[in-house]
Protein backbone atom coordinates (compact mmCIF):
# COMPACT_ATOMS: atom_id res chain seq x y z
CA UNK A 1 0.00 0.00 0.00
CA UNK A 2 1.14 3.47 -0.78
CA UNK A 3 2.23 5.66 2.09
CA UNK A 4 2.81 2.84 4.58
CA UNK A 5 6.21 2.57 6.21
CA UNK A 6 7.66 -0.95 6.05
CA UNK A 7 7.75 -2.71 9.41
CA UNK A 8 11.52 -3.19 9.17
CA UNK A 9 12.02 0.56 8.79
CA UNK A 10 9.83 1.47 11.77
CA UNK A 11 11.56 -1.20 13.87
CA UNK A 12 14.96 0.17 12.90
CA UNK A 13 13.84 3.71 13.65
CA UNK A 14 12.49 2.65 17.05
CA UNK A 15 15.64 0.67 17.84
CA UNK A 16 17.94 3.48 16.75
CA UNK A 17 15.94 5.93 18.84
CA UNK A 18 16.19 3.69 21.91
CA UNK A 19 19.93 3.23 21.47
CA UNK A 20 20.56 6.93 20.83
CA UNK A 21 18.61 7.86 23.95
CA UNK A 22 20.50 5.28 26.04
CA UNK A 23 23.84 6.55 24.78
CA UNK A 24 22.91 10.10 25.79
CA UNK A 25 21.38 9.18 29.15
CA UNK A 26 22.03 5.89 30.94
CA UNK A 27 18.59 6.06 32.58
CA UNK A 28 17.05 5.74 29.11
CA UNK A 29 18.48 2.22 28.85
CA UNK A 30 15.53 1.20 31.03
CA UNK A 31 13.33 1.54 27.92
CA UNK A 32 15.42 -1.13 26.16
CA UNK A 33 15.20 -3.36 29.22
CA UNK A 34 11.43 -2.86 29.39
CA UNK A 35 11.02 -3.60 25.70
CA UNK A 36 12.95 -6.89 25.68
CA UNK A 37 12.97 -8.22 29.26
CA UNK A 38 10.03 -10.63 29.00
CA UNK A 39 10.93 -12.14 25.64
CA UNK A 40 14.62 -12.56 26.50
CA UNK A 41 13.68 -14.03 29.88
CA UNK A 42 11.48 -16.66 28.20
CA UNK A 43 14.24 -17.45 25.73
CA UNK A 44 16.83 -17.84 28.49
CA UNK A 45 14.58 -20.11 30.57
CA UNK A 46 14.24 -22.40 27.56
CA UNK A 47 17.97 -22.42 26.76
CA UNK A 48 18.97 -22.93 30.40
CA UNK A 49 16.60 -25.89 30.78
CA UNK A 50 17.06 -27.39 34.24
CA UNK A 51 18.98 -24.25 35.27
CA UNK A 52 16.03 -21.99 34.41
CA UNK A 53 16.02 -20.63 37.98
CA UNK A 54 19.21 -18.76 37.00
CA UNK A 55 17.55 -17.04 34.04
CA UNK A 56 17.15 -13.74 35.94
CA UNK A 57 20.87 -13.64 36.72
CA UNK A 58 21.80 -14.43 33.12
CA UNK A 59 19.26 -11.86 31.91
CA UNK A 60 20.85 -9.23 34.13
CA UNK A 61 24.30 -10.15 32.75
CA UNK A 62 22.83 -9.88 29.24
CA UNK A 63 21.62 -6.34 29.80
CA UNK A 64 24.87 -5.31 31.50
CA UNK A 65 26.85 -6.67 28.55
CA UNK A 66 24.50 -4.96 26.08
CA UNK A 67 24.83 -1.64 27.90
CA UNK A 68 28.61 -1.86 28.02
CA UNK A 69 28.74 -2.62 24.28
CA UNK A 70 25.97 -0.30 23.10
CA UNK A 71 28.42 1.65 20.95
CA UNK A 72 29.11 -1.55 18.97
CA UNK A 73 25.45 -2.02 18.00
CA UNK A 74 25.06 -1.91 14.20
CA UNK A 75 22.28 0.63 13.59
CA UNK A 76 21.53 -0.81 10.16
CA UNK A 77 20.13 -3.93 11.83
CA UNK A 78 17.33 -4.54 14.32
CA UNK A 79 18.26 -4.47 18.00
CA UNK A 80 16.46 -7.71 18.86
CA UNK A 81 18.83 -10.22 17.15
CA UNK A 82 21.82 -8.42 18.69
CA UNK A 83 20.30 -8.76 22.17
CA UNK A 84 19.34 -12.39 21.57
CA UNK A 85 22.92 -13.16 20.54
CA UNK A 86 24.24 -11.56 23.72
CA UNK A 87 21.66 -13.50 25.78
CA UNK A 88 22.59 -16.74 24.06
CA UNK A 89 26.30 -16.17 24.63
CA UNK A 90 25.69 -15.34 28.29
CA UNK A 91 23.60 -18.51 28.73
CA UNK A 92 26.25 -20.68 27.08
CA UNK A 93 28.94 -19.09 29.27
CA UNK A 94 26.83 -19.72 32.36
CA UNK A 95 26.33 -23.38 31.42
CA UNK A 96 29.97 -23.86 30.46
CA UNK A 97 31.03 -22.71 33.90
CA UNK A 98 28.87 -25.50 35.27
CA UNK A 99 29.89 -28.09 32.62
CA UNK A 100 26.33 -28.40 31.33
CA UNK A 101 25.17 -28.60 27.70
CA UNK A 102 22.66 -25.90 26.63
CA UNK A 103 19.16 -26.96 25.67
CA UNK A 104 18.67 -26.87 21.92
CA UNK A 105 15.65 -25.25 20.38
CA UNK A 106 13.82 -26.89 17.53
CA UNK A 107 13.54 -24.99 14.29
CA UNK A 108 9.85 -24.34 14.93
CA UNK A 109 10.65 -22.71 18.28
CA UNK A 110 13.34 -20.54 16.78
CA UNK A 111 11.17 -19.47 13.85
CA UNK A 112 8.41 -18.57 16.32
CA UNK A 113 10.88 -16.43 18.29
CA UNK A 114 12.01 -14.68 15.10
CA UNK A 115 8.43 -14.06 13.99
CA UNK A 116 7.49 -12.61 17.38
CA UNK A 117 10.45 -10.27 17.20
CA UNK A 118 9.44 -9.07 13.74
CA UNK A 119 12.34 -10.74 11.97
CA UNK A 120 10.75 -10.32 8.53
CA UNK A 121 11.16 -13.59 6.64
CA UNK A 122 11.54 -15.56 9.84
CA UNK A 123 11.38 -18.95 8.17
CA UNK A 124 14.13 -18.14 5.67
CA UNK A 125 16.27 -16.37 8.26
CA UNK A 126 15.75 -19.18 10.74
CA UNK A 127 16.83 -21.83 8.26
CA UNK A 128 20.03 -19.92 7.53
CA UNK A 129 20.72 -19.48 11.23
CA UNK A 130 20.19 -23.20 11.88
CA UNK A 131 22.28 -24.17 8.89
CA UNK A 132 25.08 -22.04 10.31
CA UNK A 133 24.59 -23.45 13.82
CA UNK A 134 24.46 -26.99 12.44
CA UNK A 135 27.71 -26.39 10.54
CA UNK A 136 29.32 -24.96 13.69
CA UNK A 137 28.13 -28.02 15.59
CA UNK A 138 29.64 -30.36 13.00
CA UNK A 139 32.93 -28.47 13.14
CA UNK A 140 32.96 -28.65 16.93
CA UNK A 141 32.10 -32.37 16.83
CA UNK A 142 34.92 -33.02 14.35
CA UNK A 143 37.39 -31.11 16.54
CA UNK A 144 36.24 -33.00 19.62
CA UNK A 145 36.55 -36.35 17.85
CA UNK A 146 40.06 -35.46 16.65
CA UNK A 147 41.06 -34.40 20.16
CA UNK A 148 39.70 -37.63 21.65
CA UNK A 149 41.46 -39.63 18.96
CA UNK A 150 44.80 -37.93 19.72
CA UNK A 151 44.38 -38.49 23.47
CA UNK A 152 43.38 -42.11 22.90
CA UNK A 153 46.39 -42.64 20.63
CA UNK A 154 48.75 -41.15 23.24
CA UNK A 155 47.17 -43.22 26.00
CA UNK A 156 47.51 -46.47 24.03
CA UNK A 157 51.11 -45.76 23.10
CA UNK A 158 52.19 -44.50 26.52
CA UNK A 159 55.14 -46.44 27.86
CA UNK A 160 55.94 -48.16 24.58
CA UNK A 161 59.39 -47.82 23.14
CA UNK A 162 59.71 -47.01 19.48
Amino acid sequence: MRGEVPVEQTTLQRDTGLVDAALRDSAAFAAIVGQFKQALGRYLRRVLGSHAQSAEDVLQDTFINAYLNLNDYDRSRPLSPWLYRIAHNEAVSYLRKRNVEPQTLGSEDAILILERQGGGDAAGCGRGMFRSARDEGRTLAARSAASISRRDHRHRHRGRRH
